[in-house]
């Protein structure tokens, strides 16, 4: 493969989510942000800009990914893909809260913090998964709860699902259905804190 800058493909000892936020990351990445893409995705060029030109709009802080890959947690409701009716609050509108590690772009200063976190890497190798709560977590509890940045796909060029048709929602519903990202969720609530689902505070 010819490209412009260096590839590496690593090995790793052990098959876990965690090795996207592992020390090899940041022993062979030198930019301030890091682009997540996951293995059944293509992501042409034009996608790739495009997160990374929301990434720089709305600063090093923020995690911006693909609105198709949105996910919602709420304090006693748990995680779901889409936030439920039941939730939904006539003039105070939610927004959803998580967004899926498979087209992501964050800063750097997420993946150190997150490398420095024992409990959330063995409770994300235990449920193999919960990677993406974990980190839009993580973000929440130190910006003060901000939400994801989500991006529609571009009308040219758009990100292309590498699985068959449907088989990526089954598997999302499957992980729902069997409570794994319920208990990502309220383990998220242990680690960073009871309010870490709640609206972001509006300053006055």
């Amino acid at each position: 493969v010819h490209t412009k800058v260096e590839m590496f493909v690593i090995p790793q000892s052990k098959n876990s989510p965690n090795n996207r936020m592992g020390e090899d990351v940041l022993k062979y990445s030198r930019t301030r942000s890091i682009l997540f893409a996951s293995d059944d995705v293509f992501l042409p060029n034009i996608y790739v800009r495009t997160l990374l030109y929301k990434w720089v709009e709305k600063g090093p802080d923020s995690i911006v990914g693909d609105l198709a890959d949105r996910g919602y947690a709420h304090p006693t409701g748990g995680y779901s893909a889409v936030i439920p009716k039941m939730f939904k609050v006539y003039g105070k509108p939610k927004k959803h809260n998580i967004v899926s590690t498979r087209s992501m772009v964050l800063g750097r200063k997420w993946i150190e913090s997150y490398k420095n976190m024992p409990d959330v890497r063995s409770f994300v190798d235990a449920e193999t998964d919960c990677q993406s709560i974990m980190l839009s977590a993580l973000v929440r509890k130190n910006t003060g709860r901000n939400d994801p940045i989500f991006i529609t796909n571009p009308d040219e060029h758009p990100r292309e699902d590498l699985l068959p048709a449907g088989v990526s929602a089954q598997k999302e519903e499957v992980d729902i259905l069997d409570g794994r990202r319920n208990r990502c969720a309220f383990r998220a609530m242990d680690i960073f804190g009871k309010n870490i689902w709640d609206p972001k505070e509006n300053k006055k």
